[in-house]
């Protein structure tokens, strides 16, 4: 039987609005190409898929402030964002987005890192959100919302609130950490790849 929750103001529905800032490695571009057929080629740069995934950051976002208006949406920010265009996240930021940390690059996925890998890449994305908005992120998503199965306790430690990797309820959830209690907050992905569309994604998920 699903738990009752009780919205603030006795709100009966809420929406979680998501948009995903990404970006890939040098070397790295999107597995889902946005071409009829991977790139199978070893060895040789998609520069296709490269600049398909630069869309996102020096076109998308834009439209999507505009889109977003007033309406309060989470913004998942990769660390390389923020590195190479920190007055993107900044605009995100003053638009009154929250920010959440979204790995360092879409490639950086953290069921493939090992314990202390996957600590650094928490921290290295952490401390470079706050330095370029000043507001320490609170949230986190990782790329295809795959963590490990070590990520809700390094999350807890390194101070995070909530993470978005879990698809298992439509309403929060709190988890038992090492580290404290952490909620789970559920992540719906109905994203631009589906259409071959450009990036960033958005994401809407409907609570009742």
């Amino acid at each position: 039987m699903r738990a009752e929750i009780d919205w603030p103001g006795g709100r009966k529905v809420v929406a979680l609005v998501t948009v995903a800032l990404e970006l890939w490695s040098p070397g790295h571009w999107p597995a889902y190409a946005p071409m009829a057929a991977a790139w199978p080629l070893s060895g040789i740069d998609d520069t296709h898929s490269t600049s398909w995934a630069d869309y996102g950051v020096t076109t998308g976002i834009w439209r999507l402030l505009d889109v977003l208006g007033d309406l309060p949406a989470t913004v998942g920010v990769n660390g390389l964002v923020a590195e190479r265009h920190p007055e993107t996240v900044m605009a995100v930021h003053e638009a009154g987005h929250e920010i959440a940390a979204h790995s360092w690059a879409q490639d950086v996925v953290p069921a493939l890192l090992d314990v202390d890998a996957e600590r650094t890449n928490i921290r290295r994305c952490t401390d470079i959100l706050r330095r370029v908005t000043g507001v320490r992120p609170t949230g986190w998503m990782s790329p295809r919302a795959t963590g490990s199965r070590h990520t809700v306790d390094l999350l807890a430690e390194a101070g995070y609130r909530w993470t978005g990797d879990h698809g298992d309820h439509d309403l929060p959830q709190l988890l038992s950490t090492a580290h404290g209690p952490l909620v789970s907050l559920m992540h719906s992905d109905y994203s631009d790849v589906r259409d071959t569309a450009r990036t960033p994604t958005a994401t809407c998920t409907v609570s009742y």
